[in-house]
């Protein structure tokens, strides 16, 4: 939790030592997505991110007790930093909400930065078979119910058909985005990002 996130009461409450708490909190998960971005979960150690953030490893562990924890932490605030993307596009009606967000997963793939970059990897943690990460799973869904909401807003605007199926729309579009943006990241794309995207845009029209 961020201190935006917390009830007003308790935030008037802050005490210097939750302040620094807080502050060292972000720093520690900034640090860590650095890292796995750059070595991947394995290669980020608790005591690579402490002295990443400018703290011990003892540090790390009293504050997300495990290296699990702190995982799992890192991937509800690449969540929450997401959803909040999406929460923020301005577009006029349903549709084109839809047009920008799978424009923000193109230039995701074409120019990923730490962020997205850390998301792939942590992305890959729900594969094991004795540990999946169910977290991942758990973004899925949030992002697929914010693209399925957007169809419905389409529907009731009147800019996307009202025979589309709002979920099974969301599974294909999640599934479109990720595939674009792991294209672009993965090989060498030659043709104008630009193009890319007026392209996407009239698939989605046409088939919404």
């Amino acid at each position: 939790m961020t201190e935006a996130d917390r009830p007003a009461r308790e935030v008037e409450e802050a005490t210097p030592q939750v302040v620094r708490r807080e502050t060292a909190m972000r720093a520690l998960l900034s640090a860590a997505r650095e890292l796995v971005a750059k070595y991947g979960v394995a290669g980020a150690t608790l005591s690579r991110i402490g002295e990443q953030a400018g703290y011990s490893r003892g540090l790390v562990a009293h504050y997300f007790g495990t290296k699990e924890k702190l995982i799992e932490a890192l991937i509800w605030d690449q969540r929450e930093t997401y959803i909040r993307l999406l929460q923020q596009l301005e577009a006029e009606n349903g549709l084109e909400k839809l047009i920008q967000a799978i424009a923000v997963y193109v230039d995701a793939g074409a120019n990923l930065q730490t962020y997205g970059r850390a998301y792939f990897v942590l992305r890959a943690t729900v594969y094991p078979e004795t540990h999946p990460n169910t977290d991942v799973a758990d973004y899925d869904r949030d992002t697929r119910e914010m693209f399925a909401a957007f169809v419905r807003q389409g529907q009731l605007d009147g800019s996307i058909r009202p025979d589309v199926s709002a979920e099974e729309f969301a599974w294909c579009f999640r599934g479109l985005g990720l595939g674009i943006a792991n294209q672009l990241y993965v090989s060498s794309y030659d043709g104008d990002i630009v193009e890319l995207k007026a392209h996407l845009s009239g698939m989605l029209r046409n088939w919404l």
